[in-house]
């Protein structure tokens, strides 16, 4: 427990709870209510899987800036495609295709092309958010379809609100991280990677390929469109 208190993200957590204790108990009937639990819940699970993807880019010595931009590039084809009469399975996987093409453009930029992750991705959030105005003319009209069923919730099975089921995908999806970081040889790879990458190229692992693999693997696992 001592061990665990030391903890910098321990102090953010309690700080959390204070101030959602601190506002419920000045204003109860607003604050301290099932819709703004469940808003709440539904935006700490999109900024938790952005935040759990950046956390994997910045342990190999990298920033990934374009996040937020991909984020709705891959919404946008998502809903694009959904309102075409594309079945939501077949729009999800595209929009996930999508996620990785773009993952690994950035990561070749930078493995490859020898370029600084922050100018590249700075770029990328620049160019994917002028692709969106582009598409959307600005703005959106109506969203897809199916977003508004229960069952495109990646657990809709749950007997929860929809912003319950979103954090609880979060947390799902963060326990799953844990385990591929500190319990497998990938997140062993990845955390010699980030910590020393000429001693870890010395003992035989594939230092680039790491690279060019986390970084797909985290736009299409936090780029979801139906988050």
């Amino acid at each position: 427990m001592r061990k665990l208190l030391k903890r910098p993200d321990v102090g953010v957590i309690f700080g959390c709870i204070f101030l959602f204790a601190l506002f419920s108990i000045w204003n109860p009937r607003q604050w301290f209510d099932s819709s703004t639990i469940s808003n709440i819940s539904q935006y700490t699970a999109i900024l938790g899987l952005l935040a759990i993807g950046q956390t994997f880019v910045i342990l190999v010595r990298e920033i990934d800036l374009s996040v937020g931009s991909v984020y709705g590039m891959v919404g946008i084809t998502f809903a694009s495609l959904e309102n075409s009469n594309v079945s939501v399975l077949v729009s999800f996987i595209v929009a996930m295709l999508f996620a990785v093409v773009i993952g690994l453009v950035n990561a070749i930029l930078v493995v490859r092309g020898k370029l600084s992750s922050m100018i590249v991705t700075l770029g990328g959030l620049f160019f994917y958010r002028g692709l969106i105005y582009v598409t959307t003319h600005g703005g959106v009209t109506r969203g897809p379809r199916g977003c508004t069923q229960r069952l495109v919730c990646p657990i809709a099975w749950w007997p929860l609100p929809l912003g319950a089921e979103r954090f609880s995908a979060a947390l799902l999806l963060g326990f799953i991280c844990a385990l591929l970081l500190y319990e497998m040889r990938f997140g062993n790879h990845l955390l010699s990677v980030g910590g020393d990458p000429d001693s870890a190229e010395s003992q035989g692992i594939p230092v680039d390929r790491i690279r060019l693999s986390h970084s797909a693997f985290l736009h299409a696992s936090l780029d979801c469109p139906l988050s």
